[in-house]
């Protein structure tokens, strides 16, 4: 499978990082990984990956025990979020 590749958005820093996932990767995978290359601080359990749009109606949260091709993802934006109440 092809790789997606994902522009991750860290508002609290400023920080935009872009990195490539496999397609079977798990949302939490994803939202560990990313946390990790933005620095951002806590465990990877406070955040959550949303999948953003230009029409903000059409963004989503990704659910963590979710292999990323779940959501049919094409290449994008993503915002790293942390603080969730799940």
């Amino acid at each position: 499978m092809v790789a997606i590749t994902l522009d991750v958005l860290y508002q609290a820093k400023g920080v935009r990082k872009t990195m490539k996932f496999e397609p079977s990767n798990l949302v939490q995978d994803v939202v560990r990984i990313s946390k990790e290359k933005v620095g951002a601080p806590g465990t990877a359990h406070d955040y959550g990956l949303i999948r953003l749009d230009d029409d903000p109606s059409k963004s989503y949260w990704l659910e963590g025990s979710k292999q990323l091709d779940y959501y049919l993802l094409r290449n994008g934006r993503a915002l790293l979020k942390e603080d969730l109440e799940f």
